[in-house]
């Protein structure tokens, strides 16, 4: 089953549309893309950013002074969504856009460095930070995660809880094998078929017909 899922892209509008598949009997829902949450019109940083052009407009002094009013606004909004994903029965898949990011880190002698953080996740941390599991697919990984890094930044945003470990003990590609043991175990171990049907919400990348 799909569910056309269109701007705006809140962090209520992606509670209601999780909500609307669980009430219609998902108990497996992909959402791709959760980027926009972040990123995407009516999204978390245009929210915050609403906020900061309706109170300073132009005045770029008074929009820095402000600018924590912004994330006032947006924040609740998005911690409400998260906390109301945790009370939905079901299962979840969340895809994240990633791109490459350094990060100014000062040294022991007071020196700005440059470290490179490696591809992460274009999202809040504190959304991504929920995940019972997060792996990485790296461009041309033919379907592969990556589990080391030497990136700091890619190794915070990796998990891999030991539950998870053996499934994923070999380097292959995700399968429905794999599949079939994260659904045994988000069913405590249980052997038996789901029979209910699964939801993806998708978001329009481009054109379509």
């Amino acid at each position: 089953q799909h569910v056309p899922f269109t701007a705006p892209f809140g962090s209520l509008d992606y509670l209601a549309a999780l909500q609307y598949c669980t009430g219609k009997g998902s108990r497996i829902t992909i959402v791709d893309s959760m980027t926009h949450e972040h990123v995407g019109e009516g999204g978390y940083l245009e929210t915050a950013e609403s906020v900061v052009d309706r109170i300073a407009g132009n005045d770029y002094k008074k929009r820095e002074a402000v600018k924590m009013l912004g994330w006032a606004k947006a924040g609740p909004l998005r911690q409400k969504m998260i906390e109301g994903i945790k009370q939905l029965d079901g299962a979840f898949i969340f895809c994240f856009r990633a791109k490459e990011k350094v990060k100014p880190v000062r040294d022991k002698e007071g020196k700005t460095q440059i470290v490179d953080m490696g591809f992460m996740p274009i999202a809040g941390e504190e959304w991504v930070y929920e995940m019972a599991l997060n792996c990485m697919l790296e461009p041309r990984a033919e379907g592969v995660p990556t589990w080391r890094s030497d990136h700091v930044g890619e190794r915070l945003m990796m998990k891999l809880p030991a539950q998870f470990k053996s499934i994923f003990a070999e380097s292959a590609p995700l399968s429905e094998d794999i599949g079939r043991q994260l659904a045994e175990w988000a069913k405590g171990g249980a052997s038996t078929k789901s029979e209910r049907s699964s939801y993806e919400m998708t978001l329009p990348t481009g054109p379509t017909k």
